[in-house]
């Protein structure tokens, strides 16, 4: 359970190399939420990055539970190495859960904000936020 990270290169029967890779991913139990649970109003993942890597795709769910219909939403930022901003990935509103996938140049983010907003309590300590990231190395 936890955070995962798997850093990978092929080399083929002539020696040649792929550039390195990597995947970020969590486990987490289903039933004691692998310390990926929502426990308020407000919840907030940083994905730091790793360094001399950028990210090239991103998975992030926040799953529903049963009985809950609130004004959620949800929000994925990424840091922009370029300008040195924080941009707006991924956003929308939702009444339960919420799960956001997207592919991204590489080049261009280093870390990642995974945000997910509701105004029930119901959702508290229930529903289990899981997310990976794909890092391509410059």
């Amino acid at each position: 359970m936890g955070k995962n990270v798997v850093r990978v290169k092929a080399v083929d029967s002539t020696g040649a190399e792929s550039p390195w890779a990597a995947i970020v991913f969590f486990v987490a139990d289903p039933n004691h939420g692998g310390g990926m649970t929502l426990t308020g109003p407000e919840s907030v993942i940083l994905e730091q990055g790793i360094a001399g890597a950028t990210i090239t795709s991103y998975t992030f769910t926040v799953p529903p539970v049963d009985g809950h219909s609130g004004q959620d939403y949800g929000r994925v930022r990424g840091y922009n190495v370029l300008t040195g901003q924080w941009d707006q990935l991924d956003y929308q509103t939702t009444t339960n859960g919420i799960t956001f996938s997207r592919t991204l140049a590489a080049g261009i983010y280093s870390q990642l904000e995974f945000y997910y907003y509701t105004n029930h309590t119901c959702m508290y300590n229930k529903s289990n936020i899981t997310y990976s990231v794909t890092f391509y190395f410059q």
